[in-house]
C-alpha cells in the first residue's frame, strides 16, 4: 500500500466545492493538513459525532393519525403549568396533537402559514387571515374590536329641584348655628337664621317659612329628615333633605348655607344638588357636563376594547335619572359592557361599573356621583377608559407574532407592529396594538427574531434591529445587508449564534466575535439544490450524540452539519419527502428533530420524526453510500505506484457495507466491488480488504 494515506477518522465531513482531482486542506500554524478522509459526495450517510461513517438515522411516524391538509408549520405551545401541547399548522386547520391524535383547534379562514408565540398561559396565533388566542380550553379572537356606536342617553329629570345634606346628624342632639338662604327661580331669596337649633327644629322652621328674612308668601321648600343609608344596628342619624314646592324648572333652588354644627365639629354642614332613592341610587345634575363611554370587555382574561365614541349630557337645573344604551358585542368572549363616565367638566373617563353583555343592547342606569358620599356608587378614578385606539386588537394581516422585551411583535406586509407593555393600565397588554406602534422597512418582511441585541427583522436583501426596551426607546437601524432570507425557515437562532441561509444561497453562522460562511464547503450544492424559497433550517439538540444543523431544501433532501468539528454530511433523501425539518421540545427533556412531508403518501400527509434507533424511514429500508477522495497517491513525473490492498476497519453494527473503488477519475461508475469477498473475511474476524491491481 505504498503511498495510500491512513484514514484514521472522518472529521472533514462532506467537502464538494473544492479541486475534485485533490484532497482538500487547511492551514495550521505554519502547517498545511491535507483531509484524506474528506468525502466528495455520499448518499443517506452521516459523519457521526464519534467521527465515523455511519447510515443516517430514519424517519418514523410521530403519530398514526394524518391530514389531506398540508402541513406549514410545528411548534409547542408550553404554558405556565408545565403543560407541553405539539401544535400543527396546515393550509386549512391548525391542530393540537393530542396523545397522538391530530385534534383540530379551528379552520382558518385562508391559506397563510400560521405562527404563534406564548405569552403566559395563552399562545396567540396569525397567519394574515386569523388572529385567535387559545388557552387549551378557550378559542377566541387576539383582542376584542371596540365599539363603533356612541351610547344613547335617556335623560328624566325630577318633578321638582331637591338638595340633601353630604353628612349625617343626629336630628334631636346635635345642634348648629348659623343661616340658610332659599331662593326659588328668579324670586326673592329668604334667609333664615338658627342658633343652636337641632336638625329637627330646623326642618320645621324652613316648612313653615314664616321665619325667612324677608318672609316668603307661601313655605319655599318641603324639608324633610331622611335615611338613605340602612346601619346595622339601626342608626337614628338623618339627612335633611329640601323639595322645591314649585314644579319644574320655575322652582329651580339656590341654596346657600353658614350652618355648622356646634355639637360635634368634626362635621361639616354642606348641600348635595340631588337626591338618593331606593337607599343607594343617586339622582344627579351636572353643573357643566357629564360624558359617557362603554367598552367590550371578557372578564375571564379581563381584557376590554378600546372606548367607544362618547356621549355627552350638558349643564341640568334639576336632578334626575340616566338612562344609557348601546349596541352589545357579537365576540363570543365579550361577556361585559364596561361604563365609564367624565367628571362635572372633566376630561377622563372612570369607571362606572360593569352590567352583561346582552345582545341586541344594553341599557343600565348611571346614579354614581363624582365622589364617595354614604353608600351611594361613586366613580372608580383609579380605573381610566382606554382612548384613542390604545386597546385596539392586531392589524388585519398580523403574521409571525414574536415575544420580545415584555410584548408582542408582529408584521403586516414590511410593516412591524408592537403591542402594548408597561403603558397599558387597563386590559391585557398583549391584546392591545396601538396602530401609532409600528416600524416601516424598505423591503417585504420575512422574519423577525429576538435576540438578547434587539429583536431582529429579516427582509429579502437587508437585516434590521429594533433595540430599546420599551416604547420610549425604541428604535430601528441597520443591521447587515446582504443577509436576507427567502422565507421565514431559513434562519435559526441556537444561543449565541445564528445560522442565515441568504437569498444568495449562502449559509452563513454569525456570533457577536465573528462572521463565517460555513456553508462554503457545499457551497456549489446549496447554489444547484436548496432555493431559498423552500430551505429551511433547524438547530437540533437531540443529546450529545444528536446534535447537528440541519438544512432541508423543502423538497426531497437535506443535508447535516455538525458545528463543534465544522463538518457536513452527505444529503439525506427521506422516502416520504423532505419538506420543513424542526427541531421542538415535546415532553420535559425530550427535543425531538420533525420532518414535515412536502408530498403526500396516498394522499394524506403523516408527521414523522428522526429516530436515533432506527436506520429506515418508517421501517423502509434506503441505499445509503459515501465517496472518500480523491486519493493523489503519486505526483506527475513519479513511477505509478502499485496498490497491493485497500484495507478498511469497521464495528459488527448493521448490516455488512460494500467497498469499491474508481481509479484515474472523479465521477462516473465504481468498480471492484467486493462485497462477498469481504463477507468471506469478516466472518473469520479478519481485517477486510480488497485486492487491487492497478495504479
Amino acid at each position: 500500500m505504498a503511498g495510500l494515506p491512513q484514514i484514521n477518522r472522518f472529521q472533514a465531513g462532506l467537502v464538494t466545492q473544492r479541486n475534485p482531482l485533490n484532497s482538500p486542506y487547511s492551514i495550521v500554524g505554519m502547517n498545511v493538513v491535507t483531509h484524506y478522509d474528506a468525502l466528495i459526495d455520499g448518499l443517506n450517510v452521516e459523519v457521526s459525532n464519534f467521527n465515523t461513517l455511519i447510515r443516517r438515522f430514519g424517519f418514523t411516524a410521530f403519530s398514526t393519525n394524518s391530514t389531506t391538509q398540508k402541513p406549514d408549520n410545528i411548534d409547542v405551545f408550553l404554558d405556565l403549568n408545565g403543560t407541553y401541547r405539539t401544535m400543527l399548522d396546515t393550509a386549512g386547520v391548525l391542530y393540537w396533537i393530542n396523545g397522538g391524535t391530530f385534534t383540530s383547534v379551528f379552520s382558518k379562514t385562508g391559506t397563510g402559514v400560521g405562527r404563534f408565540t406564548t405569552v403566559g398561559n395563552w399562545m396567540y396565533y396569525a397567519d394574515q387571515s386569523d388572529n385567535k388566542k387559545w388557552n387549551g380550553t378557550n378559542l377566541w379572537n387576539w383582542g376584542i374590536a371596540p365599539p363603533i356606536d356612541a351610547p344613547t342617553i335617556t335623560f328624566t329629570a325630577l318633578g321638582a329641584d331637591t338638595y340633601i345634606t353630604t353628612q349625617k346628624f343626629d336630628p334631636t342632639t346635635e345642634l348648629f348655628t348659623g343661616t340658610i338662604s332659599i331662593q326659588v327661580g328668579i324670586g326673592t331669596a329668604s334667609v333664615y337664621t338658627f342658633t343652636s337649633q337641632n336638625l329637627t327644629a330646623i326642618a320645621a322652621a324652613l316648612n313653615l317659612g314664616t321665619a325667612g328674612v324677608p318672609p316668603p308668601a307661601t313655605p319655599l321648600v318641603t324639608a324633610s329628615l331622611v335615611n338613605f343609608v340602612i346601619l346595622n344596628p339601626p342608626s337614628s342619624q338623618r339627612s335633611l333633605q329640601l323639595v322645591s314646592n314649585t314644579a319644574g324648572l320655575s322652582g329651580v333652588l339656590t341654596i346657600l348655607s353658614t350652618l355648622s354644627d356646634v355639637t360635634d365639629t368634626t362635621k361639616s354642614f354642606a348641600f348635595f344638588h340631588g337626591t338618593f332613592t331606593a337607599l343607594t341610587a343617586s339622582l344627579i345634575a351636572p353643573q357643566v357636563s357629564y360624558s359617557w363611554v362603554y367598552v367590550y370587555k371578557n372578564s375571564i382574561t379581563g381584557h376590554i376594547s378600546t372606548a367607544s365614541p362618547p356621549v355627552t349630557l350638558i349643564t341640568q337645573k334639576i336632578p334626575g335619572s340616566v338612562l344609557l344604551s348601546g349596541p352589545g358585542s357579537t365576540d363570543p368572549q365579550v361577556d361585559q359592557i364596561e361604563l365609564y363616565r367624565t367628571q362635572d367638566g372633566g376630561s377622563s373617563y372612570f369607571l362606572v361599573g360593569a352590567i352583561a353583555n346582552t345582545l341586541p343592547t344594553w341599557s343600565t342606569n348611571d346614579n354614581s356621583l363624582d365622589a364617595p358620599f354614604g353608600n351611594a356608587a361613586f366613580l372608580n378614578t383609579l380605573i381610566i377608559a382606554p382612548l384613542a385606539f390604545a386597546n385596539n386588537p392586531p392589524q388585519t394581516g398580523a403574521i409571525d407574532p414574536v415575544y420580545h422585551t415584555g410584548r408582542i411583535f408582529y408584521h403586516v406586509s414590511n410593516t412591524v407592529y408592537y403591542c402594548g407593555g408597561a403603558e397599558v393600565t387597563n386590559g391585557v397588554p398583549a391584546e392591545c396594538s396601538p396602530p401609532a406602534n409600528f416600524f416601516q422597512f424598505p423591503g417585504k418582511i420575512q422574519k423577525k427574531m429576538s435576540t438578547a441585541n434587539g429583536l431582529l427583522v429579516f427582509l429579502d436583501d437587508d437585516v434590521y434591529l429594533i433595540t430599546g426596551l420599551d416604547i420610549s426607546s425604541y428604535y430601528a437601524q441597520l443591521f447587515a445587508r446582504n443577509l436576507g432570507i427567502g422565507n421565514p425557515n431559513s434562519v435559526v437562532y441556537d444561543g449565541q449564534t445564528l445560522y442565515v441561509y441568504n437569498t444568495k444561497r449562502q449559509l452563513y453562522s454569525l456570533t457577536t466575535s465573528k462572521t463565517t460562511e460555513v456553508g462554503f464547503a457545499i457551497g456549489d450544492l446549496l447554489r444547484t439544490n436548496y432555493d431559498p424559497a423552500t430551505t429551511t433550517l433547524t438547530l437540533h439538540r437531540g443529546d450529545s450524540t444528536d446534535y447537528a444543523l440541519y438544512v432541508s431544501n423543502g423538497v426531497d433532501r437535506y443535508v447535516r452539519y455538525y458545528p463543534d468539528g465544522n463538518s457536513w454530511s452527505p444529503r439525506g433523501t427521506p422516502a416520504m419527502s423532505c419538506g420543513i425539518l424542526k427541531s421542538i421540545t415535546t415532553a420535559p427533556g425530550s427535543t425531538q428533530l420533525m420532518l414535515l412531508p412536502n408530498t403526500p403518501t396516498a394522499s394524506v400527509y403523516q408527521i414523522f420524526y428522526r429516530n436515533t434507533s432506527l436506520n429506515s424511514d418508517n421501517l423502509v429500508p434506503y441505499t445509503a453510500s459515501a465517496t472518500v477522495g480523491s486519493l493523489v497517491l503519486g505526483q506527475a513525473g513519479q513511477k505509478p505506484p502499485q496498490v497491493e490492498q485497500v484495507g478498511t476497519n469497521a464495528r459488527r453494527v448493521g448490516s455488512l457495507f460494500g467497498l469499491s473503488l474508481r481509479t484515474d477519475n472523479v465521477a462516473g461508475s465504481l468498480n471492484l466491488s467486493y462485497s462477498q469477498w469481504m463477507f468471506h473475511r469478516m466472518r473469520h474476524h479478519q481485517q477486510p480488504c480488497i485486492p487491487v491491481v492497478g495504479t
